[in-house]
């Protein structure tokens, strides 16, 4: 497997500039590729990386995306006079043009390639282009936005040509586009920290094999757009990620995008065929408010924005984000291998550790091979809240006893832990009382325990063998949930023959690796030896393997976690989905 992260950066295409006044353009400005990449090397993340060169893109790769007749023009514009070029400017929108732009937009497009290149060949897993001028608006026969050649367009084609590629995911998390959603920036107006992006980033490294191309696109403050880049190389790194605190609801405007959005796409995608269809008052009354400027007004008086003033905007710079000394640490039988790059810890009794256990674990008590288990289990979570070590495994006898210790042992400075139990058995509901414990467990079982905001049951019709239930569970319920409560510790539990396929269990491993700074604990009963391995690969930071093509997941598994879900939304804000929960009218 591939490891690595490329850069791809070069001066030349900091080499052009508007040459006159035009309010539109001002904010493009070649500042905004120096500072991205002087933030990296300051921040020691560009020699972490992979130097690849930049080159030019020919013709026939331009001519994937782009018409003849464009190509012919732009290639004229090295020779106009200043004249000329604001008078070919005129024909598109919201661009400018200068006799080094064309090198530059060549160069761009060049790049996106040769990071393809690199990652299709498997010379690095992932990495980041920082290229200018962005390529996002530029159409097939013209330019726009600042955009001269559509390069990750033309990258995606350049992809299915030479490698044959089937399916290529391109994923725009931005308003016009790559960072201009970032807070400050006079482009987008929006509200996103930096740290959201190494999030983002995150939720695709699991996808294609972690084969994953970042193109700088957008982004136009000078502040939040080099922390962004970082953010996301830091990430793209494997570098655990920050913790987002704080995170509050949808607003209704978002909501009401995101539920058409949902209408519409659900004839072509078989995760969103049950999904509900808005009503038409709820579209109608949306444009008639877009067009009558309320719901700008709307947005601003949730967000609670009294400025519209992009510039004023205040933020705190992104945490440091320090790696462990030891990625993943494990404590196995000695008869299992410790896999590869994981460092085994040796079971041993600690006193005052026992001293503790021996009051809740009656039945253990004169077992010395179960205390020292359990021992060296809290040994290690109090190294992981240290960030001496980064994750963790485990092969024990019970694995519910084991997350009972864990969770009633833990230092009192660890106020949230996140249980994800994946498969049938009791747990107590108790655990989860103070709020310090937020358990949710996927299984075939119907709980007989209470549910609550913090015991969440999500009962399956076929457990966790159905990946496409599996997967809207996670999706829809526990990344919601978890990134709203923020836990500061993550157990992951499988139980016992859970009938959960590898693939789906790694992608859930990964998945749990965006909470609590990547401190994560799994535990897996004794005979479940063949999934160490593959288990550790995970923490280690290897992608999860592609999924299977999915299916529609069963209208029965849909409605039990739907029910959940407007149950608990009052709970947990980002489960809201529809605008009808904002405004009163919430269905049950």
């Amino acid at each position: 497997m591939a490891h690595g992260t490329a850069l791809i950066y070069d001066e030349e295409m900091t080499k052009y500039k508007l040459l006159w006044v035009d309010p539109a353009c001002k904010i493009e400005v070649p500042e905004r590729l120096s500072v991205s990449y002087e933030a990296l090397v300051r921040n020691g993340l560009a020699d972490r990386c992979v130097s690849i060169p930049v080159r030019e893109a020919t013709d026939a790769e331009i001519l994937l995306v782009h018409s003849d007749e464009y190509l012919e023009a732009v290639k004229k514009t090295p020779y106009m006079t200043l004249e000329d070029l604001k008078e070919f400017t005129l024909q598109f929108g919201d661009v400018y043009f200068h006799p080094n732009i064309y090198r530059c937009a060549k160069l761009a497009a060049g790049s996106a390639l040769q990071l393809v290149d690199s990652v299709m060949m498997e010379r690095v897993r992932n990495g980041m282009a920082l290229v200018r001028p962005p390529g996002h608006h530029s159409m097939r026969s013209a330019a726009s936005g600042f955009c001269v050649f559509n390069n990750v367009a033309i990258a995606a084609r350049y992809a299915k040509q030479k490698y044959g590629v089937k399916r290529v995911l391109i994923v725009d998390w931005d308003i016009h586009h790559g960072f201009d959603s970032a807070i400050g920036d006079p482009e987008g107006e929006m509200c996103a920290t930096p740290d959201i992006f190494a999030h983002l980033t995150h939720l695709l490294m699991n996808l294609a094999g972690g084969r994953l191309c970042a193109v700088l696109e957008g982004g136009y403050n000078l502040t939040s757009l080099p922390q962004s880049v970082c953010q996301t190389v830091q990430t793209l790194l494997g570098d655990p990620l920050p913790q987002l605190a704080n995170l509050s609801g949808p607003c209704r405007s978002a909501l009401e995008s995101l539920q058409c959005l949902r209408s519409a796409q659900k004839q072509y995608w078989g995760s969103l065929k049950h999904t509900a269809s808005p009503t038409a008052a709820n579209i109608s009354t949306k444009r008639i408010r877009i067009a009558e400027g309320e719901v700008e007004e709307e947005e601003k008086t949730e967000l609670g924005e009294e400025e519209k003033n992009s510039e004023e905007k205040v933020w705190h710079e992104p945490p440091k984000r320090p790696c462990p000394p030891i990625r993943a640490a494990s404590v196995l039988p000695d008869d299992v291998a410790c896999p590869d790059g994981c460092k085994r810890i040796t079971k041993d009794i600690h006193p005052l550790i026992v001293s503790r256990l021996k009051d809740h674990l009656v039945q253990e008590a004169e077992d010395g091979d179960a205390l020292a288990t359990f021992s060296t289990l809290v040994s290690l979570v109090q190294k992981m809240e240290k960030n001496e070590v980064g994750s963790g495994l485990a092969l024990v006898g019970d694995v519910i006893k084991a997350m009972m210790c864990v969770v009633q042992h833990v230092s009192p400075d660890l106020n949230r832990v996140l249980v994800v139990c994946v498969g049938n058995g009791k747990i107590p509901s108790h655990i989860s009382r103070d709020g310090k414990v937020l358990v949710l467990q996927i299984s075939s079982d119907v709980s007989e325990e209470q549910q609550s905001k913090h015991y969440i049951s999500v009962c399956l019709q076929k457990g966790c063998c159905n990946t496409s239930g599996f997967m809207q569970a996670i999706l829809g319920l526990l990344l919601p949930v978890g990134y709203e409560y923020n836990p500061d510790l993550v157990v992951l539990v499988r139980m016992p023959d859970s009938g959960v396929c590898d693939v789906v269990w790694k992608q859930l491993t990964g998945l749990l690796q965006s909470f609590a700074k990547g401190h994560t604990l799994v535990l897996m009963q004794e005979k479940e030896n063949s999934c160490v391995g593959p288990t550790a690969s995970i923490l280690l930071g290897d992608p999860a393997p592609p999924l299977e093509t999915l299916q529609a997941p069963d209208r029965e598994d849909v409605d039990a976690v739907e029910r959940l879900r407007r149950r608990l939304q009052a709970d947990w804000k980002l489960l809201q989905t529809t605008s009808e929960y904002t405004s009163g009218a919430v269905q049950h």
